[in-house]
């Protein structure tokens, strides 16, 4: 019988854990893969400069806070607002390098200027 409830337990966490990781996915959060091929497009921005964000990513077709991207590095080239990028990214758990709270930290892997 205790077998039983420890499984029991268990299933429900599992399910539980895996509704939320559904639901995280669903929330707008962007992703890498969310264009054909992994690539990402949007523009850059730098409509938060008074908030501490020199510059941010302004994602394609999304709306939202979650549409912004904050990229720990991108070429001083390439950082002009009204940039149109083509790129591929990964999120970071690294602390903001500045004191802009908005967007999402991002790591470029890829960029290309479109």
């Amino acid at each position: 019988m205790r077998k039983l409830f420890i499984l029991t337990i268990i299933a429900m966490l599992s399910m539980t854990a895996c509704k939320q990781q559904e639901e995280m996915a669903g929330a707008g959060t962007p992703s890498s893969e969310e264009s054909l091929d992994g690539w990402a497009t949007g523009t850059v921005i730098d409509d938060y400069a008074a908030d501490g964000c020199e510059i941010l990513i302004k994602l394609d077709e999304a709306e939202g806070e979650s549409a912004l991207l904050n990229p720990a590095e991108l070429d001083k080239k390439l950082s002009k607002p009204g940039t149109r990028l083509k790129f591929k990214f990964q999120s970071t758990r690294m602390p903001h390098p500045n004191d802009c709270g908005r967007g999402m930290l991002v790591i470029l892997n890829a960029v290309e200027k479109m």
